[in-house]
């Protein structure tokens, strides 16, 4: 879980980012919340006012998942969610060289979280030094001794 300053987490609200951001960071630590096979099947869509949406891949693993609901509810609440919807739907196919099981040791940026930023903030220098923020918060190990998880 990525620990985050408060001033950090603010300036994320007031630009209407903090719940996109949640949801990129529950993306990146799904395979070490939800275990094989379920993880596999499964891909968080959207996270709105604390709802996530859930896309599963089949009928078959949306009935088995529906089981775990009150599981994933507990896992997922780390991250704002305070409901979950299954529904059908398209998962992201991962990368044939990639193990199934590895977590992604980077996350990239979204291209959206990016271009927020920059059509909300028109000083070319705070916009710079909050995207420089955004990426060495998420690349950032350790936690800062002062802050707090998003949650």
């Amino acid at each position: 879980m990525i620990k985050l300053s408060p001033l950090f987490i603010d300036i994320l609200t007031e630009l209407g980012l903090y719940e996109e951001f949640q949801l990129n960071i529950l993306r990146r630590d799904l395979k070490k919340l939800i275990k094989p096979p379920l993880s596999f099947h499964i891909y968080p869509a959207y996270l709105k006012n604390g709802r996530l949406i859930v896309s599963v891949d089949s009928n078959e693993w949306l009935y088995e998942i529906n089981l775990h609901k009150q599981d994933f509810l507990k896992r997922f609440s780390k991250y704002g969610v305070r409901d979950i919807k299954f529904r059908l739907g398209k998962i992201p196919k991962q990368p044939s060289g990639e193990k199934k099981t590895a977590p992604s040791v980077e996350m990239e940026i979204p291209s959206e979280l990016l271009d927020r930023v920059s059509e909300n903030i028109k000083d070319p220098e705070l916009r710079d030094a909050l995207i420089k923020a955004i990426k060495a918060s998420v690349a950032r190990t350790e936690p800062y001794a002062d802050s707090r998880s998003f949650s």
